[in-house]
């Protein structure tokens, strides 16, 4: 199968096409539901990907990547180092492919990586990056325009690898039009956004009655920590029992005070006790308004104030495929902090608060938002 991929590739097929092929044909992938370009052409500074990966020609390569802990949730992610700093070692007996196509593959990749700026340069429109295939949770790309020049959209996963079980195309204006009609409507009526807004505080009460009852079970245990490492101690100044043995109670002792204290820290944390501002309301539904009817005139520029305010606001949209005679459908998930007073502190991610931001150790809550379903239409 490797062999059967470079000599595709040398042909002049692109790693979509292969993907295609190969999915096509029901060959089992290396890992995932299916083959898609990526898997055949990976990343050049990772050096990963099947056309990249220098063990079919007999090398063996590691410390391509290192750990590293992210400063703002201290999480560990993998970066890649630069070449000079892989290590390379001989495995003639792991040899599928010769050096010579390795090397013709690849350079033939790097070929192809290499485009004029005006060829590179992708235009970036309302909603990029923000719509979702309700079949498969791959993203949406543009598939040309018709005759009259309407641009239409298509699952990327289908354009990658063709897995998408539904793959339908719609029309970019015609998606951008019901977001911002549905918008409007949210904004005027707030039926939906007072519910999100209500489920919010509830959970946001029960978590902070459940962090008080926590913190009292903490003050309990750690004054009986203190209790026991004062008895350990005196047991120590008398010459009582085996001092090896207190000494290990007492560095038990310390660890756990110590991780109690840590957890009085993060229970101290609140997350906000947000509040619908009316006057935002209005702002965003102006704003909205507005760009709804440059939409209808073709006239929507994406890097506009009106337009960064709104993605400010959504944070996805599914497209769903029609079923029977119903019409397809556009689910809208929004956050509801950029409604509310004061909405910056913890910024628009919309995702979940990390650890020590939460009202219980160890639990998250979640940045609140909600969701719109309507039509999708050409006349929203």
């Amino acid at each position: 199968m490797v062999r059967r991929i470079f000599a595709d590739y040398l042909s002049g097929q692109t790693p979509r096409q292969i993907a295609h092929a190969l999915n096509e044909e029901g060959v089992p992938p290396p890992r995932g539901k299916g083959w898609n370009a990526s898997t055949i052409n990976g990343s050049s500074a990772r050096g990963n990907g099947i056309i990249q990966n220098e063990l079919y020609a007999g090398r063996l390569v590691w410390n391509k990547v290192r750990m590293v802990k992210n400063p703002a949730n201290g999480r560990r992610v993998s970066r890649p180092n630069p070449r000079d700093a892989w290590i390379r070692a001989e495995r003639p007996d792991l040899v599928i492919i010769s050096t010579d196509t390795f090397e013709l593959a690849n350079a033939l990749k790097h070929d192809r990586s290499i485009k004029q700026p005006e060829q590179a340069r992708r235009n970036i429109r309302l909603l990029s990056g923000l719509l979702r295939c309700s079949c498969c949770g791959g993203g949406f790309s543009t598939a040309g325009v018709d005759k009259s020049g309407r641009v239409r959209i298509r699952c990327s996963r289908h354009a990658e690898s063709g897995t998408c079980p539904d793959p339908r195309t719609y029309y970019l204006a015609w998606v951008e039009s019901t977001v911002l009609s549905a918008l409007v409507r949210e904004l005027k009526g707030q039926s939906v956004i007072r519910q999100a807004h209500f489920d919010y505080r509830q959970e946001r009460w029960s978590r902070l009655q459940a962090a008080q009852l926590r913190r009292n079970e903490v003050h309990e245990r750690l004054k009986k920590v203190a209790e026991e490492m004062d008895r350990l101690t005196d047991y120590l100044a008398r010459g009582v029992g085996d001092p090896i043995r207190i000494d290990q109670r007492c560095q038990q002792g310390r660890i756990e005070e110590e991780t109690l204290r840590g957890e009085l820290l993060a229970l101290d944390r609140t997350s906000d006790d947000l509040e619908i501002n009316p006057e935002t309301v209005l702002d965003y539904l102006g704003t909205v308004r507005e760009l709804r009817a440059r939409a209808k005139l073709g006239t929507v520029e994406a890097d506009s104030p009106a337009a960064v305010l709104v993605r400010s606001l959504v944070k996805s949209v599914a497209i769903i495929p029609k079923r029977a005679e119903d019409a397809p459908m556009i689910e809208i998930t929004a956050r509801l902090r950029p409604l509310c007073r004061n909405p910056d502190r913890s910024g628009l991610s919309g995702g979940p608060m990390v650890a020590g931001e939460g009202l219980v150790r160890g639990e998250a809550l979640d940045l609140p938002s909600f969701s719109l379903v309507a039509p999708l239409t050409g006349d929203a």
